[in-house]
């Protein structure tokens, strides 16, 4: 954190078009690992929504504009995405290899499942780094 005015307005105007227009009522924020066009998230329900990077990411902006304002209204955000985007990612009790994480969360809607994946098989997702990272700072 700085006391530099411009990173601050950079970071809340990303953050306010992000969470005005590309952002489930979950917190999470994109399709297939990028975002489309504003105000359309209806079209891009399916089974790769909401990626736990970004969202990952987008709550270290949140944190951040939080830790500079105060604004409650972000807090409440930081809340509903760690649960449902992250905390929600990840099963303990999978296949019983000690735990697994998903990389997307898919709100498509009906018959669509988790897809769980372990390291067991060589099958390691790019998001356990960032998935482990966040559970090991839920002491914050």
């Amino acid at each position: 954190l700085t006391s530099n005015r411009t990173q601050h307005d950079i970071a809340r105007n990303f953050f306010d078009i992000l969470n005005g227009s590309h952002t489930w009522s979950t917190g999470g924020s994109n399709d297939h690992e990028h975002w489309h066009a504003p105000h359309q998230l209806g079209d891009d329900l399916d089974g790769q929504t909401e990626e736990s990077c970004t969202t990952y990411n987008v709550l270290k902006v949140a944190r951040h504009l939080l830790q500079w304002t105060g604004d409650a209204h972000l807090g409440d955000f930081y809340e509903r995405a760690l649960l449902n985007g992250l905390v929600g990612n990840q099963n303990q009790h999978l296949n019983g290899d000690g735990g697994s994480f998903i990389y997307m969360l898919p709100l498509g809607g009906g018959g669509l499942r988790k897809p769980w994946s372990s390291a067991v098989n060589g099958n390691f997702p790019c998001c356990w780094g960032t998935l482990s990272e966040t559970f090991a700072k839920l002491g914050d």
